[in-house]
């Protein structure tokens, strides 16, 4: 949680400046610094949120509609891992996700089939809050 795009903005214009079309939304009710820990139960939402941008920068002749990634951080990366692999919230358009310190949490999320796509999981071995490392390593494997 707490993983506004503006903390992100050094890695985003690397990606921009390698020639991809980039878009970091702010989801509303985590992004922000002050979120309840209660807003964490808005990650279920989240993927039907990275539908809609992909929706509007494709109507927008923005990107290649063949090769459409995403990434996330944290609460992002779940939400990236979602709509990337996960059977009931994943959209096809999606070919690759990059997961930095997230997995598959939520229990709407959990899945023994994920779907198989180009698949990078960034993660530190001391990050263990809440199982973090445990929970990528099993997510990674299911993928």
């Amino acid at each position: 949680m707490w993983g506004h795009p503006r903390k992100f903005s050094w890695l985003l214009g690397q990606w921009e400046a390698a020639g991809f079309a980039v878009a970091a939304p702010a989801f509303p009710r985590t992004s922000d610094d002050d979120a309840p820990q209660s807003a964490l139960a808005e990650v279920v939402n989240q993927p039907a949120d990275v539908c809609f941008v992909v929706d509007r920068l494709l109507e927008r002749e923005i990107g290649d509609p063949n090769h459409v990634g995403v990434g996330g951080y944290s609460l992002g990366a779940e939400s990236a891992l979602a709509v990337g692999l996960h059977p009931r919230y994943s959209d096809e358009r999606i070919r690759a996700v990059v997961a930095i310190a997230g997995a598959v949490f939520h229990p709407d999320f959990a899945a023994d089939a994920l779907r198989r796509l180009p698949l990078l999981l960034v993660h530190g071995v001391e990050d263990t809050k809440r199982g973090r490392l445990r929970e990528a390593q099993r997510t990674y494997a299911g993928a």
